[in-house]
């Protein structure tokens, strides 16, 4: 590159996007894809201007990362506020979207992992939580039927929430009947 080109007051970052789908049983497509962004550096720039410009920056360059490998994969997808965009699973799901609006402020830091005790209790549908109150990969017998009660409240009250595969239609009939969008907890009824 040539140096007298290059602005000193801009660097650059970059995003990327990646998307693997199921084409045919055990075919798949995957695209992805890199793009550059400007990360400003004029020193005249208050740190809370440079931060919003470099989250407004890369917030637009992933957008159209994933949009750009939607296309690529000939994926639906619809554009929704502040440019986020939202997959159409309707083949398999009916309408739904894969993302969610969040603030462009800084992630609250994650809460620590509470120790569980030695019996687990499920929440009361009175103080239902919007996630299972423990990890979906757990081992531990007392925290599984602690999920599965939380699980088969949320079904009931939050359908949407949830990925149901119907008996019916299974490939494999050891799956699960439904899965949890979010946290991948899966759940057996009969």
């Amino acid at each position: 590159m040539n140096p007298v080109l290059e602005n000193p007051n801009v660097m650059h970052g970059t995003v990327s996007f990646n998307r693997r789908v199921s084409v045919r049983p055990y075919e798949s497509a995957e695209a992805g894809i890199y793009i550059q962004f400007d990360i400003p550096t004029d020193p005249a720039m208050t740190a809370e201007d440079r931060t919003s410009q470099i989250v407004a920056n890369a917030r637009a360059a992933f957008f159209q990362a994933k949009a750009l490998v939607f296309e690529e994969l000939n994926l639906q997808f619809q554009v929704g506020q502040n440019g986020v965009i939202h997959e159409v699973l309707a083949d398999k799901f009916g309408k739904v979207t894969e993302v969610t609006q969040q603030s462009a402020a800084a992630p609250a830091p994650a809460a620590p992992v509470a120790v569980a005790s030695a019996t687990a209790t499920a929440p009361s549908p009175s103080a239902h939580a919007d996630t299972p109150p423990f990890p979906a990969d757990t081992t531990n017998r007392d925290e599984k039927a602690a999920n599965k009660t939380w699980a088969l409240v949320d079904i009931k009250t939050n359908p949407d929430a949830w990925y149901y595969n119907a008996p019916e239609s299974k490939r494999n009939p050891k799956s699960p009947d439904y899965k949890h969008k979010a946290t991948g907890l899966a759940v057996w009824v009969s």
